[in-house]
């Protein structure tokens, strides 16, 4: 059963960058519009599902230990920069960067999001508890590049906010919850979010393929060999491996889930843009997620069928 829920969700992340690959194809939307969506999803739409999720299904007497998703989520990052570590010395020199970095950061957020609704009950808490846990992510993400390449970002964002609006709006969330303000937050307004928060895995999915399709026409960047290898590593190795971390790890069974879940996603859709600001090979990065994405179809599936079949769910 999780296996066949596992791959339906799975159909719909590909079906909709399938949609995303098109609308770029038939020029039905401009490559400059991509920028605009994904800033929608990330810096908009997100944020507005956080906000009606935290709205409508935490409380402080539901989540007493809320601070420990995050906590968590650390110590499985360090682990993850660990393997990362050693099987970057798996690939040549001239790709171990990128190799790093698309091994240790995953697709936190957004992959979930389509799969745990289809796993979990409407009204489990899943994906708040998703948000807790991942709520550090962005002050992670930015640093570890200039460690990693040894450089300053090439160019800025429009001088990315050093607090992310999905961050914002989390904590944000909580300060309402904690003050006893939440009756004083409009229903209108917990509505509206969630009618634009339903746009935010379509507009991203949208970009995701649109990029796909600019980028078929660098071919071939790597050895077949070279992205064979880092699926294995990555969509098969990884989730083994953690198969036995979480099982001696002394946390509650939903967190022990979402550690497991993060070792069994592509990288982070925002590498390819990271990358090449602090001088990197974007090319490389996008045929690394490209290719653990076609694996997931068939690797995400079985781990999650895996990670039931030992008592996980």
């Amino acid at each position: 059963m999780i296996f066949w829920k596992t791959l339906e969700a799975v159909g719909v992340f590909v079906g909709l960058g399938v949609v995303g690959f098109f609308l770029l194809a038939r020029k039905t939307i401009a490559r400059e519009a991509l920028s605009t969506l994904s800033f929608l999803s990330l810096d908009l739409a997100v944020p507005a599902l956080v906000f009606y999720d935290m709205m409508n299904q935490f409380s402080p007497g539901r989540y007493p230990l809320w601070w420990v998703y995050p906590l968590v989520w650390v110590g499985s990052f360090v682990f993850l920069m660990f393997l990362g570590r050693i099987a970057s010395l798996f690939f040549p020199s001239e790709y171990r960067r990128e190799v790093f970095v698309s091994l240790v950061y995953p697709n936190a957020i957004f992959i979930p999001l389509i799969l745990l609704p289809v796993l979990f009950p409407e009204n489990s808490g899943i994906t708040v508890e998703l948000f807790l846990f991942t709520m550090l992510f962005s002050f992670f993400l930015f640093p570890l590049f200039g460690v990693v390449y040894g450089a300053k970002p090439s160019q800025s964002p429009t001088k990315r906010r050093f607090l992310p609006p999905l961050v914002v709006i989390l904590v944000g969330s909580l300060l309402i919850h904690y003050a006893g303000l939440r009756s004083w937050v409009p229903e209108f307004l917990v509505d509206l979010a969630r009618r634009i928060g339903a746009l935010s895995i379509p507009l991203l999915l949208f970009v995701i393929g649109g990029n796909v399709y600019l980028d078929r026409e660098k071919g071939l960047v790597l050895p077949v060999g070279i992205l064979l290898r880092f699926v294995l590593i990555k969509n098969v190795l990884f989730p083994l491996v953690h198969l036995g971390f979480v099982s001696v790890l002394p946390i509650p069974p939903m967190l022990k889930f979402l550690v497991f879940l993060q070792s069994a996603l592509p990288p982070v859709t925002a590498l390819p843009v990271l990358v090449e600001r602090y001088g990197g090979k974007r090319e490389v990065v996008q045929a690394f997620f490209l290719w653990s994405v076609i694996g997931m179809i068939a690797s995400l599936p079985v781990a999650l069928w895996l990670y039931d079949s030992i008592g996980g769910f």
